[in-house]
């Protein structure tokens, strides 16, 4: 009764399988299946999320798409009245999310200079996502409990290395081997790559399983 209350969020634009081709001209007239104009109908996910942008489903709701640059081409056909880039962390801002990221403060001023003075990882800390994984890993080298036992990752390899290890360490089941599954993401990832496939399903972890 009020669309206009309405706010439709699609988080991952290009995570999404579905073929949802903005530039199609013949959904409006050869194939209006592919249209959903009724939120009674029963859709295909592509074609709801299609229409809701297109606003022939629910008019006058507003809609958020958010994605990765890689497929704003997919978007240019679209009917989109605003559109809006996500910078990330600058300036200060880094140094505010590591002081909130620890409790002791001591520890997030030395987290931090590490970073700064480190131009790969001072780069990569304007994304939030890569900030949290830079003070889940750098966090433990610089407490009482590691001291200087371990070397501080200098290098974005160094840094995933011990985010991967971590991550086996504390969430891996007790019977499988660390290696072994490593091994397998490996796998994965490089044939990701090669296929210029950046994101992965469930089902792809129960192939290289």
């Amino acid at each position: 009764k009020n669309p206009e209350k309405l706010l439709f969020i699609f988080d991952g634009l290009d995570e999404f399988k579905g073929r949802i081709d903005f530039a199609d001209n013949q959904r409006d007239t050869v194939e209006p299946q592919h249209i959903c104009t009724d939120p009674e109908w029963r859709c295909e996910v592509s074609d709801i999320v299609y229409s809701l942008i297109q606003h022939k489903l629910v008019p006058g709701c507003s809609v958020i798409v958010t994605t990765r640059p890689t497929a704003l081409h997919s978007l240019e056909k679209a009917e989109i009245d605003v559109w809006a880039e996500i910078l990330g962390f600058v300036g200060e801002e880094r140094k505010e999310y590591f002081n909130k990221f620890f409790e002791d403060q001591m520890v997030a001023a030395t987290v931090f200079k590490h970073v700064e003075k480190n131009e790969i990882l001072h780069t990569m800390s304007y994304n939030p996502s890569y900030c949290w994984i830079l003070g889940l890993v750098l966090g433990p080298f610089f407490t009482q409990r590691y001291g200087d036992l371990l070397q501080v990752p200098k290098t974005i390899t160094e840094l995933y290395s011990y985010y991967i290890y971590n991550i086996l360490k504390n969430h891996g089941c007790e019977n499988e081997s660390p290696r072994e599954v490593l091994l397998r993401i490996g796998q994965m990832a490089f044939t990701g790559v090669s296929e210029k496939n950046i994101v992965f399903t469930d089902g792809d972890l129960i192939k290289y399983d």
